[in-house]
């Protein structure tokens, strides 16, 4: 490779590892700490050559032993002194890498809690997950111990250098020219274990990836009796990345024997040409003896750096990784701020009210495709308009865009065309957060987080009252469910609420949704694993939260819930087929006709118990 290719190369993945800087500068103080441990640390180990020549030229030369004891306790002094800012540089550095990883993680779960669903379509979680885990792991330790040690190198390469200079200038060029041909084998190796450093973490990834979907995936992979195949595959992907860390380690190890031959076929050659320098009386036994010690020194520093080299190579490997997440493109962001422009006063000082918002939901031709399927219009100029306290039903076949009318309303994506509004108010001069507070969301599969049921109910009103909570659990008819626990709403429901029944998670999730008292219900099949009897009893609370003024809206496949509908909108590829009731829709619209009868035949198939 030629040099300035290499020479740009390396300031490229200095360049990169300069992106940590914001989250160092807050830590200015420490570092600062850490450059003053280490310079003492080094002073320390560069007076020692000193000494070893005042030792050998005038305490032992002259027989002084008043001078040897003198140089002793010097010596005890020094290493106290060594080995307290040892401490202080492994402390410090340690906390700061601590510290700085923690802030990198939050800093990036920050952004990730607010991106947009589109991202996660590009980047699986388990992705994601590795480069704020594994890699972040990588960075820590290079800042922690590795940075450390390129610092510590670095300040002793140049200060043993400079007593090289000082003590001989002649065998100083001598180990100049040695230099050289340690650095070659480090540039081209180094690069070399950069590129099998992302090849190792790429596998463990993909390792990773297939752990977290094989073991979600669990019950369906015993019950279709693949554990053999799963583990064979799994062994396979932890055998890809075992031999890729092999591989690495490989480079690392011959790059590391390459340097060790070299400086002490160096330290021979130096040893080799001083003994000729002390025959000839040219430098005293001492003056030579101080030479090779900072001569181990620079040797040593150079070796020491070539390890460096290498973990910063791997380093950058991950960063390269982590940056992708520290520089996520605004697209996938959330906006920050609200155009407040066009908005009442009272929602930009207060967001939505019981009073500012009725719950009327507009679609004026609105037009969407997902990111990932833009060739395929999921939405294609759809109007219709929701009235306040209304029931409204979609309905419609797999793919007729009813979820995606739930995803814009929720701003997790915005229209490609037309607009949506909130009774006179067009959502898009709304941030994503005020423009949610209406709303309350109960997806098909709901998801129960790793913790208590009294948790899980109040995750969206988590300063509710005890009798607030125990009026949704009545209305999600828990009542019995929470009887029969153990510990009752105190009691943990497992991972993803694996100790509990399709129907039991339903409940919690529509009795979260109900304590945060919502202007907007959406319900995506949110009722499709409940028994009739405790369908009958959601319905009512439904009804119940009509009469308040709630608008719902219901993703169904259920006859009686759509024939209790006030509004029902027929869809088709996306594209509206048919606004109204259930009878004016019997009446006027065969797809709606067509579209029951199929209901029914899907109903006869599979009865409710």
């Amino acid at each position: 490779m030629p040099k300035n290719m290499t020479t740009r190369k390396t300031l490229d993945h200095l360049k990169k590892m300069s992106s940590l800087w914001p989250f160092l500068k807050p830590y200015k103080l420490q570092i600062l700490m850490v450059f003053l441990a280490l310079t003492l640390a080094a002073l320390t180990v560069l007076s020692i050559g000193l000494g070893l020549r005042y030792v050998i030229d005038e305490a032992l030369s002259t027989k002084d032993t008043s001078s040897l004891r003198f140089f002793f306790f010097l010596f005890i002094i020094i290493t106290l002194l060594l080995a307290a800012a040892s401490y202080s540089r492994f402390y410090f550095i340690a906390k700061i890498s601590e510290d700085v990883t923690a802030d990198v993680r939050k800093f990036i779960f920050q952004k990730l809690i607010y991106a947009r669903p589109a991202l996660f379509e590009k980047l699986p979680t388990t992705q994601i997950i590795s480069r704020l885990t594994t890699d972040m792991t990588i960075i820590q330790t290079v800042i922690g111990s590795s940075g450390s040690m390129a610092l510590r190198n670095v300040i002793l390469l140049m200060g043993s250098t400079s007593m090289l200079f000082y003590t001989n200038p002649l065998l100083t060029s001598f180990v100049f020219l040695a230099i050289p041909i340690l650095i070659i084998p480090i540039i081209i190796v180094g690069k070399k274990v950069k590129t099998s450093s992302r090849t190792e973490q790429d596998k463990l990834t993909t390792t990773s990836t297939f752990l977290d979907e094989a073991l979600k995936a669990i019950h369906t992979v015993q019950a279709f009796n693949q554990e053999h195949r799963c583990l064979s595959e799994f062994s396979q992907y932890v055998d890809n990345t075992k031999q890729a860390a092999i591989t690495r380690i490989q480079k690392r190890a011959f790059l590391t024997a390459m340097v060790i031959s070299l400086v002490f076929m160096a330290i021979g050659l130096l040893l080799l040409f001083g003994g000729y320098q002390v025959i000839n009386n040219n430098m005293s036994g001492g003056e030579l003896s101080e030479f090779v010690f900072y001569a181990v020194l620079v040797a040593s520093s150079t070796g020491s750096l070539s390890e460096v080299f290498g973990a910063l190579q791997r380093a950058a490997g991950s960063l390269q990784r982590v940056e992708d997440l520290l520089t996520l493109n605004t697209e996938f962001i959330y906006k920050s701020q609200q155009n407040t422009s066009s908005l009442p006063e009272n929602i930009v000082n207060n967001g939505f009210s019981d009073n500012s918002f009725t719950g009327r939901i507009k679609f004026e031709n609105v037009s969407f495709s997902y990111p990932t399927k833009r060739k395929l219009p999921t939405l294609k100029n759809l109007s219709f308009e929701i009235q306040p306290g209304h029931m409204v039903a979609l309905v419609g076949s797999s793919g007729a865009g009813k979820s995606t009318i739930f995803q814009l309303l929720l701003r997790f994506y915005d229209p490609d065309k037309g607009s949506i509004f909130f009774d006179e108010m067009n959502i898009s001069n709304l941030d994503e957060t005020t423009s949610r507070l209406p709303f309350a969301y109960v997806p098909q599969d709901p998801m129960i987080f790793s913790s208590d049921l009294y948790s899980n109910i109040t995750f969206g009103n988590p300063k509710a009252t005890p009798d607030e909570v125990e009026q949704a659990m009545t209305l999600a008819a828990l009542d019995e469910f929470v009887t029969d626990l153990p510990e009752g709403l105190k009691t943990d429901l497992g991972q993803k609420g694996i100790q509990i029944s399709s129907g039991q998670k339903q409940r919690i999730a529509l009795a979260r949704a109900f304590l945060t008292r919502p202007k907007v219900l959406l319900l995506d099949e949110a009722t499709n694993a409940l028994d009739a009897h405790n369908e009958k009893i959601i319905y009512q609370a439904l009804q119940a939260f009509k009469k308040q003024g709630t608008t719902v809206i219901v993703i169904t496949h259920k006859l009686t819930t759509i024939s209790h509908a006030d509004q029902i909108l027929v869809l088709d590829k996306g594209c509206l087929k048919g606004d109204g009731s259930h009878k004016e829709l019997q009446k006027n619209c065969h797809f709606y006709k067509k579209t029951l009868k199929l209901f029914s035949q899907e109903e006869n198939k599979n009865p409710k118990k």
